[in-house]
């Protein structure tokens, strides 16, 4: 038997599970933990998003003459600090496969 499950006392939850009053601290460390990893698995995938978006937007913006940036940035939908992110990773990396294994966080 895994040692691992000696020391749950009981099944571990999966992450479909929804966390309940009745678990024991072990089994919401173990959910914590799972959830944390799928939200810094998705931040991954996001970092190239990113990267991309900052590069349509760094082509994009210029062709627009000064002061008509903002406007259809807001017009497209997209927020001032996103497009400053996607910008500022798309500058810091050269290339989208510098982003292997960064979350938005540490690109």
């Amino acid at each position: 038997m895994d040692q691992d499950a000696e020391k749950s006392f009981g099944p571990k939850p999966s992450v479909e599970d929804q966390p309940s009053h009745s678990w024991t601290t072990e089994q919401l460390g173990d959910y914590a933990k799972a959830q944390h990893q799928l939200i810094v698995d998705g931040e991954n995938q996001l970092a190239l998003v990113y990267w991309n978006l900052g590069m349509a937007l760094t082509i994009a913006r210029r062709q627009f003459p000064r002061g008509e940036w903002g406007p259809r940035l807001l017009s497209l939908g997209i927020s001032k600090p996103r497009s400053s992110r996607a910008l500022a990773i798309f500058r810091t990396f050269s290339a989208p496969e510098h982003l292997a294994d960064k979350s938005v966080e540490q690109a």
